[in-house]
């Protein structure tokens, strides 16, 4: 299956704009792909997104809008340092926005002037790294890309065998590597934790939290995934001493709360996307049986050799009697 590559812009926590999420889901199967045919599906709203993507995809570019009406500006290569505050020049609209949390910065009447609050937004732009990070994490979270040329994409509910229209190299939606042998890739994933299953649905089989839906299970497996990247994200920041601003960050633009979740929630849960069951212990080795009665060797008696008896050491003379032999003594006595 070939899936139609158009990722949705990174929205701003508190962006106006909004589009069918179906735009990004929908895959192009077998014929080629022609863009005008999606763009007559569109409406106005998602035309003028398709248009604000081509707008970014331009080399060496980037593109400032108005958070409130469809005006945008490109900006060219080597504009930088530029203002965090962006003016928008349609007539209908002409507010000022903040270009980090998308919020009008309003206008206040000071010494008879009109100006406008950017002394409040100043937090803004010394957060705005965290908070960019937490977004593009977040964005890029929500779809898969191509190991081969990196061009981003979603699925739709069909198997985890995914072709790039770009490059034609295939690879496994699940892990987002490149497989040659999808059939191998794909045996025993139960029990073996380097093989990832064909259809999200039967991970329902072995794991009960997984939906038996396939766009259900879809939505789980990226959000699932939303999850496990902020965690690492908010792990580097611990290490660099930033969880202070990450929570400055967080109370300014609730990225976390947006999601239903809290940040000390994300850092301390153990995530695992499948929880496989532990394979099954072997069985018990079968009972020797005991040997027949003709295979009963008796046992050797030992009949201890005869012993003869220790000559006993007796004294060269006894103490009371005289030294001398009787020979000598003899001799003595004539």
């Amino acid at each position: 299956f070939f899936f139609l590559m158009i990722r949705r812009p990174p929205r701003s926590t508190q962006s106006r704009s909004s589009a069918a999420s179906d735009v990004y889901k929908r895959q192009v199967c077998t014929h080629p792909y022609k863009e005008e045919d999606l763009i007559e599906e569109l409406d106005e709203k998602q035309r003028q997104i398709v248009e604000y993507i081509r707008w970014k995809q331009l080399e060496k570019g980037d593109i400032r809008s108005c958070a409130f009406c469809s005006y945008f500006e490109y900006i060219g290569e080597g504009v930088k340092d530029l203002p965090h505050d962006f003016h928008c020049k349609s007539p209908g609209c002409l507010k000022i926005t903040c270009q980090v949390c998308n919020m009008e910065m309003l206008k206040t009447k000071a010494e008879g002037k009109d100006e406008h609050n950017w002394e409040e937004h100043l937090e803004c732009l010394e957060l705005s790294e965290i908070k960019k990070n937490l977004e593009d994490i977040i964005a890029n979270s929500n779809t898969m890309k191509c190991p081969n040329c990196n061009v981003v994409g979603r699925k739709d509910e069909n198997c985890m065998h995914i072709y790039c229209y770009k490059c034609l190299k295939s690879f496994c939606y699940f892990c987002g590597l490149h497989f040659d042998d999808f059939c191998s890739h794909n045996q025993n994933w139960k029990q073996d934790p380097t093989n990832c299953p064909q259809y999200l649905k039967a991970i329902n089989e072995i794991d009960p939290r997984w939906p038996k839906d396939d766009n259900e299970a879809l939505d789980l497996f990226h959000s699932m995934k939303i999850e496990m990247n902020l965690q690492k994200e908010i792990k580097k920041l611990v290490e660099v001493r930033k969880m202070e601003a990450l929570r400055r960050a967080e109370e300014r633009f609730g990225i976390f709360k947006q999601l239903g979740l809290t940040i000390d929630e994300v850092y301390t849960k153990e995530y695992e996307l499948i929880k496989r069951q532990a394979p099954p212990p072997p069985p018990p080795p079968a009972p020797v049986p005991p040997p027949a009665p003709q295979d009963i060797i008796p046992p050797l008696e030992v009949v201890p050799s005869p012993q003869e008896p220790v000559p006993q050491l007796q004294a060269l003379h006894d103490p009371e009697e005289s030294i001398l032999s009787p020979l000598f003594q003899d001799v003595f006595n004539e």
